[in-house]
């Protein structure tokens, strides 16, 4: 019996661009017929071990052009995205967990 093969998925609940992705990711494996093992990623973790800035410590320009990447890749996605949460970042571990 083979095993169907599998991809792991690394993912963060709180990224945008994990939300912009996700549904053309799962298609994606769908159609070449792998199964998705999720692997949440503790971001800000992330960024304390390997030197990377949060959002809000990045130089003004960069923070900028973020914001340019969202709006286009929300209008290619036709996903509504809140570009200025009231609350960002958010602590994403419980929900992770949930995963």
């Amino acid at each position: 019996m083979n095993a169907r093969p599998a991809l792991d998925y690394f993912l963060t609940c709180m990224s945008p661009y994990a939300y912009l992705g996700h549904r053309a990711f799962l298609a994606l494996a769908q159609r070449q017929g792998v199964a998705v093992r999720y692997r949440p990623v503790r971001l800000l973790r992330q960024f304390e071990e390997t030197g990377g800035l949060p959002l809000g410590k990045r130089a003004p320009a960069r923070q900028r052009y973020r914001l340019l990447e969202l709006q286009r890749w929300r209008a290619f996605r036709e996903l509504p995205l809140n570009l200025a949460p009231k609350f960002y970042p958010v602590d994403a571990e419980h929900a992770e967990r949930c995963i």
